[in-house]
């Protein structure tokens, strides 16, 4: 079962690697302007010349990036920073109505945090969801609080995963992110403010953006749009990211059989029977095929009210996940996704991943199959996976090896 979670970055600093050098990319961001006013920092250092007892040391002070827990953050930089955490400052977009609604959800659970301290979490006093293992955060306390910084309808918040009908209120999600970010100008045009800024993952430049905000009275304020472009691939990246599998109706049977397994979660670890999977990810795969076109589902199927995912006929699920694992239907049974009164069962979601196919060899009607996954161009893992090749041309797996 997924849990809800509550935790927020303390924006880790990788000091220990080599070759993380800071890159100056403020120069295609310069305005000239006389309200601007710019936050460039007095010298840049190259992580490798950072010397041990600068360890622990802010970010501020060793590369002038944001750092929330110094006591020079500017109110400015924390409503960059907010952002950031949500992963709100890493997309673009016109209107809030074009955000996805549980950012915005996670948006309020910032607000809670430190240094904002705008919103409470009332653990003593909100419902807690058994079945979630989650507070319930009453719709009439959430949205207020967003929409006092972002024009966006209620309908819009509780069109999201977060958001339980029944109860009228929205359970906690969860927060973070190892991004950091500093800004490099302001610009005040009236009530709009203007900030031009930098994003990083940990050290390395990730993009650029600009953000608007509406400046009210009191201090109050209302996020309007972002601007955000990224960092282009570099070369090697851009050879690695063409060598993925493009997930979809017309990949070849080898890729299928790597994207269906590594997709549904079940090429984490080495496995030698189906059923040392958890049922979780086995049932995964039926989603998986529904991305790619090869199982159709239901028309007006029943959405589980919590995880909005569809309630299936388990005849018709069972039969899809055991025509690619050798296992019992009594074993998939055992997990609480299935419900033996509506003979339903929940499909939970399968995730794309980036994944190269590296080598193939045939042995009988055994194929093997040798797979890299990647996780922000850097290799995550390599392995092979063992399947049997039907005569009608389908698959089913026989083992996963995880180097």
């Amino acid at each position: 079962m997924k849990k809800a979670r509550l935790w927020v970055p303390c924006f880790l600093l990788a000091i220990a690697l080599s070759g993380c050098n800071q890159i100056d990319i403020s120069s295609s961001m310069e305005r000239d302007t006389p309200n601007a006013t710019s936050n460039e920092p007095e010298t840049e250092i190259d992580a490798e010349e950072v010397p041990s007892e600068a360890i622990g040391e802010s970010l501020r002070k060793l590369y002038g990036l944001i750092d929330l827990g110094d006591d020079q953050a500017t109110e400015e930089e924390k409503r960059l920073m907010i952002l950031v955490w949500n992963q709100i400052a890493q997309t673009s977009w016109e209107s809030a109505e074009e955000l996805a609604p549980d950012l915005l959800i996670n948006f309020f659970v910032a607000l809670s945090q430190e240094p904002f301290n705008e919103t409470e979490i009332k653990d003593d006093e909100w419902e807690k969801d058994e079945v979630i293992v989650s507070v319930l955060m009453p719709a009439d306390e959430v949205e207020p609080a967003i929409q006092r910084h972002f024009d966006v309808s209620p309908d819009h918040l509780r069109s999201g995963m977060f958001y339980i009908e029944e109860k009228d209120a929205y359970w906690l999600g969860g927060l973070g992110s190892v991004a950091n970010a500093r800004i490099v100008e302001s610009q005040v045009d009236g009530t709009i403010h203007t900030i031009h800024y930098e994003l990083y993952h940990d050290i390395e430049p990730s993009g650029s953006g600009i953000l608007r905000v509406d400046m009210r009275e009191g201090n109050d304020y209302c996020y309007l749009s972002n601007e955000f472009i990224p960092i282009p691939l570099t070369p090697k990246q851009q050879k690695l990211n063409d060598s993925y599998i493009s997930i979809g109706e017309d990949m070849i049977l080898e890729e299928k059989i790597v994207a269906a397994l590594v997709c549904s979660r079940n090429a984490t670890i080495s496995w030698n029977r189906a059923d040392e999977r958890p049922q979780y990810d086995l049932l995964s795969i039926y989603d998986f095929m529904v991305q790619i076109g090869e199982v159709v589902i239901p028309e007006n199927v029943e959405l589980d009210p919590y995880w909005k995912e569809p309630y299936l006929p388990a005849d018709d699920v069972e039969s899809v996940v055991t025509s690619y694992y050798d296992v019992s239907v009594e074993y998939l049974r055992q997990y609480n996704n299935y419900d033996p009164e509506r003979q339903t069962c929940r499909v939970p979601s399968s995730y794309n991943q980036d994944i190269r196919l590296v080598d193939t060899r045939r042995d009988g009607d055994l194929l093997h199959v040798r797979f890299e996954v990647y996780n922000s161009y850097e290799l995550a893992r390599t392995g092979e996976i063992t399947a049997v090749v039907l005569e009608n041309g389908g698959f089913r797996y026989v083992s996963c090896v995880v180097d």
